[in-house]
């Protein structure tokens, strides 16, 4: 499948009421999603990972680089810890 329709129907694929396989994978990514936009919130790197891969500038598996995932771990504790602060400046989520 290309990457336009395994974005839609992955993103279909969250709602229980949806009929549609759901694999490991498909399981994990509609977990991570949401993680990865409440970090997002404070980190432009993260922001701009998502939007390239939602405008197909950049291939899905791109948001699930180890870079990016570490960001997104830091992100969501930090969160927890301070609520409404700001993370760092924006970098790279891949350097």
């Amino acid at each position: 499948m290309d990457a336009p329709w395994l974005l839609a129907v992955g993103n279909d694929l969250r709602f229980p009421e949806v009929e549609g396989r759901r694999d490991p994978m498909l399981r994990f990514v509609n977990w991570y999603l949401p993680k990865l936009h409440r970090a997002a919130r404070r980190d432009l790197a993260l922001a701009l990972a998502f939007q390239r891969v939602a405008n197909l500038l950049a291939p899905p598996p791109s948001i699930l680089h180890p870079a990016v995932a570490v960001r997104v771990l830091a992100g969501n504790l930090r969160a927890r810890r301070r609520p409404g602060r700001r993370v760092g400046p924006a970098r790279s989520a891949t350097s």
